[in-house]
């Protein structure tokens, strides 16, 4: 039990945000709201798909959450690890290589798969009307 205290106390700042993500991704699903990137930009961003993704794993369809957004995968695993990591530079390590990974597979699947989850039309954002 104490262990368990100790590596709560720890990733204070992980639950926080995970905590945050989860309460943002409940909410914008009962009032059906739009990315903020997307809204904004009328591009998608690197994350676009994260949340259906993480709903088709809790469905267990694997072939869903790798449509929705491949790096799904990735993103787990680094919350997993964040949680359990004790350094400060291991935790931005990890970060970084998640942020590589999913910028990665979101130019890939923006210029060659050309994926229909996302979208790329700047005239219909708020800054483009």
């Amino acid at each position: 039990m104490h262990k368990l205290k100790d590596l709560l106390q720890r990733n204070r700042e992980v639950l926080r945000l995970l905590l945050y993500l989860g309460l943002y991704c409940v909410i914008a699903l009962l009032l059906h709201l739009p990315c903020p990137i997307l809204w904004i930009t009328g591009i998608s961003c690197p994350g676009c798909g994260i949340t259906r993704a993480c709903l088709s794993l809790l469905r267990l369809d694997v072939a869903a959450a790798v449509y929705y957004n491949p790096s799904v995968f990735a993103v787990i695993l680094a919350a997993v690890l964040l949680f359990i990591s004790k350094k400060k530079k291991t935790k931005n390590t990890i970060l970084a290589v998640t942020a590589c990974i999913m910028l990665t597979v979101y130019l890939y699947r923006m210029l060659f798969s050309h994926a229909p989850v996302l979208r790329f039309d700047p005239a219909n954002g708020v800054v483009g009307r």
